[in-house]
């Protein structure tokens, strides 16, 4: 089975203009083990990607939302910043790659 997890973390935002002790949603996907409920895979995406590859900035007005009508976050726990987002992925045992996400260059 696959799942898409957004997992709440907090971070360093000030050299995003955010909070120092801020709040990012980290994407994450995962493969578990139906039989035994475990994660045999875990990818996140502060793995691999830096906060900076984001274009979603933290001073993007409350007025602009994303495609779900939510407006985007400003590093708070209230509101963690979006920096990166799992749209849809495809996945195969052997090659493990993710195909489709947003927010980072």
């Amino acid at each position: 089975m696959l799942n898409v997890v957004y997992e709440l973390k907090q971070v360093d935002l000030t050299p995003y203009n955010g909070p120092a002790q801020g709040y990012i949603e980290e994407a994450c996907f995962q493969e578990i083990d139906v039989q035994t409920n475990t994660a045999i895979f875990e990818w996140c995406g502060l793995d691999s990607l830096e906060l900076w590859h984001s274009y979603i900035f933290l001073d993007i007005p409350e007025n602009v939302v994303n495609h779900t009508g939510e407006a985007y976050g400003k590093g708070t726990i209230q509101k963690p910043w979006d920096y990166f987002h799992i749209v849809r992925f495809k996945f195969s045992s052997s090659s493990r790659t993710l195909r489709l996400i947003t927010h980072t260059f």
